[in-house]
């Protein structure tokens, strides 16, 4: 009996090794846009300054230093590492364009755009620093957790939405131009039925899959 309860706790270790090691290394990302706004000189120097050493378009430790922890980076930027699969959207220009325009007295307005995944979470503590250092842009951000659901933030505002509301339909089509509730998650392709938030799969794929089984 001793031998089989002493079997039965090292099986719940393993198995609890098993869900730490997927939770640390496999989690389920958060889709996360940045659209940061201002005069042309002062969008300039975020974007410069955002760079990581690393040269990636979006470093949080360029707003909140820490060491390179996961526990230390999780307390510090709401999410365990740094910003990854990160795209920057503005106007194509160059490290040296920036550095040479940055110096440019112009106070026309743009917006740059980043889009980018983080951990289990949005990197909420990094977007307000963000803020906070700079009064003089303007900051909207969303995400949407893989698990649905997602929310908005910015200077003035913070709001969220669960999943399957329309709320996450409209900021879903608008980051991967698609509609979630005509759109097969294993084919991709968009059916012509009306639209259902607990739509899925198609029956192709489902069809595919009971074959499979």
């Amino acid at each position: 009996m001793r031998t089989r309860d002493t079997r039965t706790m090292a099986g719940k270790q393993h198995m609890a090794s098993i869900v730490w090691l997927l939770e640390e290394y496999m989690p389920n990302h958060t889709t996360n846009r940045l659209i940061v706004t201002g005069q042309k000189v002062d969008v300039d120097a975020f974007v410069l300054k955002s760079r990581g050493d690393d040269g990636s378009s979006l470093s949080f430790r360029k707003f909140i230093p820490c060491s390179e922890s996961i526990d230390a980076q999780r307390i510090a930027w709401g999410t365990k590492w740094d910003a990854y699969s990160e795209n920057l959207d503005y106007q194509g220009e160059s490290p040296l364009a920036l550095l040479a325009s940055a110096s440019l007295d112009d106070d026309s307005e743009v917006s740059a755009t980043y889009t980018f995944d983080t951990a289990w979470s949005e990197p909420s503590k990094v977007v307000a620093a963000m803020i906070e250092q700079h009064p003089e842009l303007t900051f909207d951000h969303s995400y949407l957790y893989e698990d649905g659901g997602g929310g908005h933030a910015g200077r003035d505002y913070s709001t969220s939405f669960e999943d399957g509301s329309e709320e996450e339909r409209d900021l879903y089509i608008s980051m991967h131009g698609v509609d979630p509730w005509r759109t097969c998650c294993e084919c991709w392709r968009e059916n012509t039925s009306d639209p259902n938030p607990d739509y899925r799969i198609c029956e192709d794929c489902e069809k595919d899959q009971e074959n499979e089984s």
